[in-house]
């Protein structure tokens, strides 16, 4: 479990109410031993802000923290990191980090089990980047985000990757990669940026479930499903707004979006 003590696990949450708590309480049962523990709290209309929530530290920032961090970025003009932009939160955290590895999950993921048995099935993997749902173009053409994409004119990447990104990982090594490449014009979605981009420098990715080409051995529709093929990826235990997930979470399953 020595590489697991090198993670940090993630929240990305833009409220503060009993369901984030719960769902802090929970992995922090399960996981505070092993992992470091972060809440990032988009804190712009949040007036007082907790030192810790459910056993994570508060890691608060405002959108203006990040555009000032990111100046590259479309963060000032759109005022929000909300579509496609929720990889810049973690990229100032994993600059302020140790941690070799990071996880991060969005406030309405849920999983159907203990935590700690999700996180250290990956312990030992390598991969710089693990997500969900992780498709080729020339496999789901229609997918809207596509078009994000932006790249210089001398860094045409040969294939472009997507993801469904409630869930993830990524290096230490991948964030900075990203981070540098941001600099230099790549830009989009982060659900395309980030695959595509890893993947286009030489570095490892990694599917957590599902049943897709980047899915490794004894994976298969382990810790997800959903119908990759369909807009909004129902039927499945991980889908896109605005279906929900309200049934009880089991069976060793991650699920979203869970409302409550």
């Amino acid at each position: 479990m020595g590489r697991a003590r090198q993670t940090h696990i993630v929240i990305l949450a833009h409220a503060l109410n009993p369901a984030l708590e719960e769902l802090c309480t929970q992995i922090c049962q399960d996981c505070r031993e092993s992992y470091g523990l972060r809440l990032l709290l988009h804190a712009d209309h949040i007036e007082e802000i907790p030192d810790s929530v459910g056993g994570f530290d508060t890691r608060p920032f405002t959108i203006r923290d990040l555009a000032d961090r990111f100046p590259e970025s479309d963060l000032e003009r759109r005022r929000s990191i909300i579509p496609g932009n929720a990889i810049f939160p973690l990229l100032q955290e994993a600059e302020e980090s140790a941690a070799e590895y990071l996880w991060l999950l969005e406030f309405d993921v849920r999983f159907g089990g203990k935590w700690s048995d999700l996180f250290d099935s990956f312990a030992d993997s390598r991969s710089d980047f693990i997500g969900t749902t992780i498709t080729r173009q020339v496999d789901r053409p229609d997918w809207h985000w596509w078009s994000s994409l932006r790249w210089p004119d001398a860094d045409r990447p040969q294939v472009m990757i997507r993801g469904m990104l409630p869930i993830f990982r990524i290096s230490r090594a991948a964030a900075q990669t990203v981070r540098e490449a941001i600099l230099t014009g790549w830009g989009g979605h982060c659900e395309v940026l980030l695959p595509t981009l890893i993947q286009h420098r030489g570095m490892s990715i990694e599917d957590i479930g599902g049943n897709g080409l980047f899915v490794k051995s004894g994976n298969y529709n382990r810790f997800y499903e959903n119908t990759p093929g369909v807009a909004g990826l129902a039927p499945g235990t991980l889908v896109c707004p605005p279906a929900n997930c309200r049934t009880q979470c089991r069976d060793g399953k991650i699920y979203h979006p869970v409302k409550t």
